[in-house]
């Protein structure tokens, strides 16, 4: 499903954007960074397991394989990544969709800064939200038909007196009315 949600969103960008060239990339402990030559910038999660299992120049190299050849790619290059099998590769790539992705959006008024005040959250709502985001957690807990919160962290929905869904990750899907997630689910 991951994959042919990306081919859309690649799809959409395709053929709505000129190919632009990547003028910066930045792969940090927590994040990565993209930024195209049209000034638009994307972030995503850096997958930092990936780098630590690296111990010598080869391993990293296997890592990283395009290190010192991601600027001057094209858009449509740098989207691909996101497909790639590597994960380091793949924040660039979502990175780079979640920059392409500002470009589009700049076309459109927006009113609210805040996606959740974009849409209509009902009462009979069932929400399954990917990743523990806490201050959505807090304006949706008690005021929707059910919320699932599925992280890595179980601590983090401990501290937001949260435990793991009873329900498998597919099911709380097929009965959820709104998905929230962030690109991280990608990478």
């Amino acid at each position: 499903m991951q994959q042919e949600i990306l081919k859309e969103l690649i799809e959409v960008i395709k053929n709505n954007l000129e190919d632009i060239k990547v003028e910066d990339v930045r792969i940090g402990l927590f994040y990565t960074g993209v930024k195209l030559k049209n000034g638009f910038a994307g972030l995503a999660f850096t997958p930092r397991g990936e780098a630590n299992k690296a111990t010598c120049c080869s391993q990293t190299y296997q890592k990283m394989p395009k290190a010192g050849t991601l600027t001057n790619m094209s858009l449509y290059e740098a989207l691909e990544l996101s497909r790639s099998f590597n994960p380091i590769l793949r924040a660039v790539g979502i990175a780079t969709l979640n920059a392409a992705s500002q470009s589009l959006i700049s076309h459109y008024p927006i009113t609210s800064l805040d996606p959740l005040d974009l849409i209509e959250v009902r009462k009979e709502d069932t929400i399954t939200m990917i990743g523990a985001f806490p201050s959505y957690i807090r304006r949706l807990k008690g005021r929707v038909k059910e919320l699932f919160v599925y992280d890595f962290n179980l601590e983090a929905l401990k501290e937001l007196g949260l435990k793991e869904p009873n329900l498998n990750f597919e099911e709380a899907l097929k009965r959820s009315s709104i998905i929230i997630a962030t690109g991280s689910i990608f990478v």
